[in-house]
């Protein structure tokens, strides 16, 4: 490893079979749907590897859900540069204009892009058969995600740098990984009664899984981001709201993520007693079980994720030439 990155679950052992079914599911959908119609789009999507990362966190999933979740995982990639479009072009407007139309379909507002139509149709293959509590928090996150993206590309846009602590609390919500946790339980088969979710134990799981994959993305994402002119990284952050180099701020970040790794090992030991608290037993308790362990793939595919994907070829060669103390 180039950094000291804390991990101490296994590999995931990736089916070479059902990576390139993920492939074929991914690509014939974005065509079929007219999507990432220019080169640049079709590239930015080849290099983030969703079909490998769809395969890490879901292989658990029977043919007929895995197919809708790499898809979802796909499209997740597209609307983050789309919506990011508006902010490239300096164009807070057309910003909010994108996040409006696709938070609009969750209230049943009518599709009227391409993009639109693509999310509309697959989220409701995806909740399709879902209890209702499932379906409300798979629309909140999927909407929480996108204006958490909005607002963190109105503050780029705006120069606004803002504290530790607030950049923290938006940066859980605008990497989106809650809405995959919620797939996670399509994937393992199950859906958790709403006094299961609420357990203090699977919020915490739910939220390291979280602040593992948002700051050790922001580390390697740091040399790309830098090059765009995008200080909105948890690394800048930490430089200015601590007033501390690069390499300092860099230990600081790759602290936060390691720190969220151990939190979910103590969450493990505290769940069975927290379902013995409620008794829950049985085929319930199973389930639980297996969904937390789910996440702690989940954790380890991100990991594996960060070191492999193209996309963060930068931030791994930056790494490399730097040596950090074990956190």
């Amino acid at each position: 490893m180039p950094y000291a990155a804390y991990m101490p679950f296994p590999p995931v052992k990736v089916d070479p079979d059902q990576e390139q079914r993920a492939y074929g599911y991914i690509w014939q959908w974005v065509g079929s749907s007219n999507l990432c119609k220019s080169p640049e789009q079709r590239r930015k999507l080849a290099i983030s590897n969703t079909h490998s990362i769809t395969t890490a966190y879901y292989d658990m999933a029977d043919e007929e859900s895995f197919r809708p979740l790499a898809r979802w995982m796909a499209l997740s990639f597209v609307i983050d540069d789309f919506v990011d479009e508006g902010i490239n072009s300096e164009d807070g407007a057309a910003c909010a204009k994108a996040v409006q139309g696709l938070v609009a379909l969750f209230s049943g507002g009518k599709p009227r892009t391409d993009i639109q139509h693509a999310a509309a149709s697959l989220a409701a293959d995806i909740m399709r058969g879902r209890s209702p509590a499932w379906r409300a928090s798979f629309r909140r996150n999927v909407c929480m995600w996108l204006w958490a993206s909005y607002a963190s590309n109105i503050d780029q846009l705006a120069s606004r740098r803002p504290s530790l602590d607030e950049y923290m609390r938006v940066r859980r919500t605008s990497l989106g990984q809650e809405q995959f946790i919620d797939l996670l339980e399509i994937a393992v088969g199950v859906d958790l009664p709403e006094s299961v979710r609420h357990l203090p134990c699977i919020r915490e799981i739910r939220l390291a899984v979280v602040e593992h994959m948002a700051f050790g993305d922001d580390v390697v994402s740091l040399p790309k981001e830098i090059d765009a002119g995008v200080e909105y990284n948890a690394v800048r952050v930490v430089e200015y709201d601590r007033g501390v180099g690069r390499h300092a701020a860099l230990e600081q970040v790759i602290g936060i993520s390691n720190a969220a790794v151990r939190r979910y090992e103590l969450l493990r030991e505290e769940l069975p007693r927290q379902l013995d608290a409620v008794g829950i037993r049985g085929k319930q308790r199973d389930d639980v079980i297996r969904f937390a362990h789910a996440c702690q793939q989940m954790i380890r595919a991100n990991h594996d994720f960060l070191q492999t994907a193209g996309r963060y070829a930068a931030g791994r060669d930056m790494l490399a030439g730097l040596t950090f103390r074990p956190d």
